[in-house]
């Protein structure tokens, strides 16, 4: 009975395994052709970061906010958006290092986070996205994921990065295993995903990184601070925060920390505790940080603006901007 039980599962075996590895080339030969469309954002920015030589005297550095809010178009043209959906400082620091590895260093930097991103995160954080974008879209260099995988002991909070088996984890992420890519692949056959990747990524080349995501005319929703009870920081966070700080002062790149705006119904329900909290945490950090210029307050802008609880949407964007240029006019007024 036994030797008939290991011919059959030798049979599936040999069915399965040139299925699955066919699966497995597809995935890793042709991602544009099932990859959700925020995949091209992170592809275009990957190829900006190691391969394009632009020289920048501004960058933009942040969140999905961060990326629907600056509009290098409005700023000038030698501003370019380097934000991504959900990261934190932690991705950040690794971007900004790849850039400046490529490129000439900007004069400024202008970094801007939901306060959500600065905040401890909690297990299967779905407001994190180390795993599920950076990781999963390959854009995260295997040496730098390999440094953070170690520096994660040395933090309490580490859950952003963190996983039982990680380096496991990792590897069927490297390999396109199925149960990381199946049900995305199923999508190559289902959906016209192929063309739409390469729409958006030709369009945050012409856009120097900038994007919309909420696209609805009035949002009033609740957004993740409005969630939250309060505002606690996270050592890891906290630690690349200063780490963007010390690369830049060897750079002689000046840093702006700014604030993103919110709906007027999530500002109106967020939590006292948690404003005053989070004040507290900037004002520390630009105790500890004297030369970094830094906008601790965050401003509410009417519902109309946003495209969604999240995000501005184009005329939101558009004031934004400009309000960001009078603000700085030392950094805008060339």
């Amino acid at each position: 009975m036994w030797y008939q039980i290991g011919r059959l599962v030798s049979k599936i075996l040999v069915i399965v395994l040139p299925v699955v590895f066919l699966m497995q080339i597809f995935c890793a030969a042709i991602p544009m052709a099932y990859m959700d469309v925020e995949y091209a954002m992170y592809k275009q920015q990957k190829d900006y970061l190691s391969n394009n030589h632009d020289t920048n005297r501004v960058l933009i550095l942040g969140d999905s906010r961060a990326k629907a809010s600056f509009v290098p178009d409005i700023l000038g043209e030698d501003v370019y958006n380097l934000s991504l959906g959900g990261i934190s400082p932690v991705e950040s620091y690794y971007m900004l290092k790849e850039y400046l590895e490529n490129h000439e260093a900007p004069q400024y930097l202008i970094l801007a986070y939901g306060p959500l991103h600065l905040c401890q995160s909690e297990e299967n954080d779905d407001n994190f996205v180390f795993w599920k974008r950076c990781i999963y879209f390959h854009t995260f260099n295997q040496k730098d994921f390999f440094e953070l995988a170690r520096n994660r002991k040395n933090f309490e909070n580490n859950t952003i990065v963190d996983r039982e088996h990680i380096y496991l984890e990792y590897s069927m992420y490297k390999a396109y295993f199925p149960n990381k890519y199946g049900a995305a692949f199923k999508k190559a056959f289902t959906t016209n995903r192929y063309r739409a990747n390469h729409e958006k990524y030709d369009l945050m080349v012409a856009q120097r990184g900038y994007s919309l995501f909420g696209t609805e005319g009035v949002n009033g929703g609740l957004n993740g601070e409005a969630k939250k009870e309060d505002f606690a920081p996270s050592d890891m966070i906290d630690y690349y925060l200063n780490a963007i700080f010390d690369i830049c002062r060897e750079h002689h790149i000046q840093v702006v920390l700014e604030q993103l705006p919110m709906t007027e119904t999530s500002y109106s329900v967020i939590s006292s505790d948690f404003f005053e909290h989070y004040r507290n945490y900037l004002y520390d950090v630009a105790q500890r940080n004297p030369d970094i210029w830094m906008n601790p307050n965050v401003e509410m802008y009417n519902n109309d603006l946003f495209g969604d609880i999240d995000h501005l949407n184009t005329e939101g964007a558009t004031m934004y901007s400009n309000i960001i240029k009078e603000r700085y006019p030392k950094i805008f007024a060339q």
